[in-house]
């Protein structure tokens, strides 16, 4: 993953995608055309040792992909392993269960918990979702989504740079069209 930063280099700082948002007169807009050009051009800024790896993290869809394929193939990507099975599965797997149990879970959604770095859809899940028991997610600020469902074999990417988005329904009809496609 050699296009991923923290903070963006200055020899590759203009392949940034822009990120959209709405104008004083609620059009979408470019945010370099609004007032919030500098929020959101945060990657461009010098390295200030802050890395939080849930926030923050710059790339191309192509390390990305890299990223999300070692996930698929229990940590193994192009041949070398970057992680191993164990801990995949740790990462996977439901770290909530007796906050859950005692209704202090970090979702609200039930059904809904949190692995390691993901959010995950439990048996109960499946209720309020298409995706199958075992999908493991998660989404970024400016309206970005990823999951795995492994059992489907289903992995979806998602790369709208938007912010705020302002259609709610948008992710749930999208994950409908893609599971009604699956044909068994």
């Amino acid at each position: 993953m050699n296009d991923t930063y923290f903070y963006l280099p200055k020899s590759k700082q203009d392949r940034l995608v822009p990120v959209y948002t709405y104008n004083s007169d609620k059009k979408m807009a470019m945010s370099e055309d609004t007032n919030y050009r500098t929020l959101f051009d945060y990657p461009k800024n010098e390295d200030n040792n802050h890395y939080a790896g849930g926030g923050g993290v710059s790339g191309t869809a192509m390390d990305y992909t890299k990223f999300i394929l070692a996930l698929v193939n229990n940590g193994e990507y192009n041949g070398e392993k970057i992680l191993s099975r164990k801990t995949i599965d740790v990462m996977t797997a439901d770290q909530l269960i007796l906050q859950n149990m005692e209704g202090k879970g970090y979702s609200k959604i039930p059904g809904i918990t949190f692995g390691l770095g993901f959010a995950l859809t439990t048996e109960q899940g499946i209720a309020v979702s298409p995706k199958s028991s075992g999908t493991f997610e998660w989404g970024g600020v400016f309206n970005t989504k990823f999951f795995i469902d492994p059992e489907e074999e289903l992995v979806f990417v998602g790369l709208t740079q938007i912010v705020p988005f302002q259609r709610p329904d948008f992710w749930d009809k999208l994950y409908a069209i893609l599971y009604g496609a699956i044909d068994d």
